[in-house]
């Protein structure tokens, strides 16, 4: 079973200028169309480390649209806005327990800059970093053969 890579993401056909550039064709849909796209096709979402209700334009189609969603899980060290409106709430971990490998924060995906992060102490109590939490659930979906790295620094 593989990842419908070949689909066109959504906000795609609105937002070409993020969808294609320098020759690069980004997989990620954009976010500022999710409101719309709920319930159909989006039905769950995960959040992880993130606060849509407070980041995202226009706050209150994304808190009517997170409400509409089958199951949002939210993975973050904190309480937020959009945590409170969580099926579930699960521990993370902090940037300083875990190794890690990113891209940039910018505008655009298709920006090749990336990142290294280096664990500095163990996780605390149950907090689990995203590494472990996105191979835990893919082990469990039956698509462990998508995450074939036992740790983190083997990722890396």
């Amino acid at each position: 079973m593989g990842l419908p890579s070949e689909k066109i993401p959504i906000g795609a056909e609105d937002y070409r200028i993020f969808y294609e550039i320098w020759g690069r064709k980004s997989p990620y849909g954009q976010v500022v169309c999710f409101p719309d796209s709920v319930p159909n096709p989006i039905r769950a979402l995960i959040v992880t480390g993130g606060n849509p209700l407070i980041s995202m334009p226009d706050s209150n189609a994304f808190r009517e649209a997170l409400k509409k969603l089958d199951l949002l899980i939210v993975h973050d060290l904190f309480m937020t806005e959009t945590a409170e409106l969580a099926h579930y709430v699960l521990p993370a971990c902090s940037h300083l327990e875990k190794n890690g490998l990113a891209y940039s924060y910018n505008v655009c995906h298709g920006m090749p800059y990336l990142m290294l992060r280096k664990k500095a102490i163990e996780p605390l109590y149950e907090s689990w970093s995203e590494f472990k939490f996105w191979t835990e659930l893919a082990k469990k979906v039956d698509m462990e053969h998508l995450f074939p790295w036992k740790t983190d620094e083997e990722l890396v």
